[in-house]
């Protein structure tokens, strides 16, 4: 649209393109099962009149952005974004388990991946050491811990997430879990896991 042609692939990634209020949450119970990727139709939904309400530059954080991402991966590469992206971001011996979720692959772009957690670990350690990619462009102030939690709770199939931490000391964890909780429980175990890698 061209309320976007000048907001940037960063501003995406960093959810501060303007991609508010967040349309694709009321869809993600009805893509369970989909049997195929839907970044294109999430990203469509994000991007309509009613999803393009927030201000550039400023963070609010939006499946849609990553759908968006999604989509362009699929368009730009001939392939889906796990093709696309797997072999490039996973350490090389740590992507075997790396695909799609089969009940969940409709939401590829923000939510459809699997992986173990041998080689989810091994992508964290990789790509936030501090000579990586990752860490030496993502800010140039310096960081105490690069840490995601992502989860789907409350669906048709059931909880699950993961989190993971990487931390000043070298260290990195991650947690795959298939039971949601309180934000509280989160913020506990941030803290827990902080102590004993520091």
């Amino acid at each position: 649209p061209a309320a976007l042609q000048d907001r940037t692939l960063a501003s995406l990634i960093t959810m501060s393109g303007g991609l508010e209020p967040a349309r694709t949450q009321s869809q993600i119970n009805n893509s369970f099962r989909f049997g195929d990727t839907r970044n294109i139709g999430f990203s469509k939904r994000a991007l309509d009149g009613r999803g393009l309400k927030g201000t550039d530059g400023a963070f609010f954080y939006n499946n849609g952005s990553y759908a968006l991402l999604g989509a362009l991966l699929e368009g730009l590469t001939g392939t889906d974004n796990v093709t696309a992206c797997r072999d490039r971001v996973f350490p090389e011996g740590f992507r075997d388990t790396v695909g799609f979720d089969d009940d969940w692959i409709a939401l590829a772009g923000f939510g459809g991946w699997r992986a173990s957690t041998r080689d989810y670990t091994a992508f964290v350690m990789d790509a936030f050491k501090p000579d990586g990619d990752i860490a030496r462009n993502l800010l140039s102030l310096p960081q105490i811990v690069y840490w995601h939690n992502g989860a789907l709770c409350g669906t048709r199939g059931g909880d699950q997430g993961s989190y993971f931490a990487y931390y000043p000391s070298g260290y990195a964890v991650t947690v795959s879990y298939d039971r949601c909780g309180r934000g509280d429980i989160f913020i506990a175990l941030a803290g827990a896991l902080f102590r004993a890698a520091n």
